[in-house]
């Protein structure tokens, strides 16, 4: 939360300060029991500060998502220019998700299970583009494998639901993990805690042990 002693930032900045601050507090909380006075506050502005700069609570909901979705998009598609190999393409595409995923992106992942799972699937117009754009890009990865004589075919809506339904729940697993490892109380328990980056080696060798095999 911001110090009172610190003037708020103004402009562009502040805009994508708003943004941010949003996207943990609809990823917690979901739509409904967000509150602009909260996100305000914590912000140290005013709630009109928020409708002047992105508008009230249903367009700042979907320009958030929308921004989250299209920065996840733009990564992928700058991995994925760096080769035009398709074993090294799927390696780029699954990577992304551990790299928008991780940290405090995770709140991203957080708000995409709550959609699917509390808001009837709701996502915005553009927010759908982009996520079928992304889809498309896997698609398209694996119909050059399968060209190539790399990969077998496969039906490619089932194995990107694979590595979104892997990264969404393990970058949100964190109070799950923390339930486990208090109900066990096992000095042999095994570590619990996922690294993204690792998990996407397995994701990624588990893949290639299905496309190929």
């Amino acid at each position: 939360m911001m110090s009172k002693r610190e003037a708020p930032l103004k402009g562009e900045a502040l805009k994508q300060q708003i943004m941010q601050v949003a996207l943990r507090h609809f990823a917690l909380k979901g739509f409904s029991a967000t509150n602009m006075d909260e996100i305000a506050e914590e912000i140290g502005i005013n709630k009109p500060s928020i409708y002047y700069h992105i508008g009230k609570k249903e367009q700042l909901f979907d320009t958030v998502i929308i921004k989250a979705i299209e920065d996840h998009q733009r990564q992928l598609e700058q991995s994925l220019s760096k080769t035009d190999k398709p074993e090294e393409r799927l390696r780029a595409y699954v990577l992304a998700f551990a790299q928008n995923f991780s940290g405090e992106n995770h709140y991203l992942a957080n708000l995409i299970l709550r959609q699917v799972a509390t808001e009837g699937g709701y996502f915005p117009k553009q927010a759908l583009e982009t996520m079928v754009k992304v889809q498309q890009r896997l698609w398209g990865i694996l119909q050059q494998g399968t060209e190539q004589g790399i990969f077998k075919a496969v039906n490619p809506f089932q194995i990107h639901m694979l590595i979104v339904g892997f990264f969404t729940t393990s970058a949100t697993s964190g109070v799950m993990k923390q339930k486990f490892a208090e109900a066990v109380q096992d000095e042999q328990m095994p570590d619990l805690s996922i690294d993204l980056f690792e998990a996407a080696d397995m994701i990624y060798e588990m893949l290639m042990a299905t496309l190929k095999g």
